[in-house]
């Protein structure tokens, strides 16, 4: 069974409508991150609206974050973050939790085939384009609704009760039926065929 990991994105869209519940109904277990996704949810716990997520923190939701220690592989996430992330030399810890993430799914056989879920769609894009088997949002209510965790126009709505409340989705679907062709495109390719890259 494959690994998740989330990014603080796709925890905040949940956490804005009180639904970390269900994201980790979706994970079980499997969810994981990297060290500098960890500091981003302790922060955002202190933000008005996404207290929601003191119950990852609190109950290590995601386990032990996955640390970066050697000088060798800094540097080759530091090389991820500015040269095909894009972030600044000047702003350290920017894109640093996606390029952690990266690195750790590209280096580490533990985690070879894991999902990584983000709702940055410029992030989104490049982890389809590099061949990671990347996830966002819309995809993880898909996901939910295909289990039977939530229902259809509930899952439906619930993305959009995460649009009102200024949450950004990398995409959003534009109804119920639109979703559905993801929660069809997520049972029959990616869940039972991990090399499926395919989107519908």
């Amino acid at each position: 069974m494959p690994y998740w990991f989330p990014d603080t994105t796709v925890l905040r869209n949940f956490a804005a409508v009180r639904q970390t519940s269900l994201l980790f109904e979706v994970l079980g277990n499997d969810g994981r991150c990297v060290q500098a996704i960890d500091r981003e949810i302790k922060d955002a716990v202190t933000v008005v609206g996404y207290d929601d997520l003191r119950q990852v923190v609190e109950g290590q939701l995601l386990g032990t974050p996955i640390e970066i220690d050697d000088i060798t592989d800094i540097l080759l996430v530091q090389r991820i973050r500015v040269d095909e992330l894009g972030g600044l030399r000047t702003e350290p810890r920017e894109n640093l939790g996606e390029a952690e993430t990266i690195f750790v799914l590209r280096t580490d056989r533990t985690y070879a085939g894991s999902f990584w879920v983000t709702d940055d769609a410029a992030a989104y894009d490049f982890g389809r384009r590099s061949g990671l088997r990347t996830m966002c949002t819309r995809d993880v209510v898909a996901v939910a609704v295909h289990q039977g965790l939530i229902g259809l126009q509930d899952g439906f709505d619930l993305l959009t009760r995460m649009g009102t409340r200024q949450r950004v989705l990398a995409y959003t679907p534009t109804s119920s039926i639109d979703l559905e062709r993801w929660v069809n495109h997520w049972a029959s390719e990616l869940l039972d065929d991990p090399a499926s890259g395919e989107v519908p």
